[in-house]
């Protein structure tokens, strides 16, 4: 496979161990939304991710992923307005 640690996402990561559960981090949401988009008539699926006080979107579709920035959910309203509107 490809070396994923090339990417942005990964370099801030300074222990290679940090890297390493990074990268098998994503390789779980890739195959979380790949099954979904399999075994369901869907064109897209969300996934939020929360990793401790910060939180991103990532909408999925066939061709890929767009990320968002990370942003505090307990000092925003993102969070709340997504799942309000979705």
């Amino acid at each position: 496979g490809d070396d994923l640690s090339k990417f942005d996402l990964f370099r801030k990561f300074k222990a290679e161990n940090d890297k390493r559960q990074a990268i098998q981090c994503v390789g779980q949401l890739v195959q979380y939304s790949a099954r979904l988009l399999a075994q369901q008539h869907r064109t897209s699926c969300f996934i939020i991710l929360l990793c401790g006080l910060r939180a991103r979107f990532i909408r999925w579709d066939r061709a890929g992923a767009m990320v968002t920035r990370a942003f505090n959910y307990t000092k925003s309203d993102y969070l709340l307005e997504f799942l309000w509107r979705y």
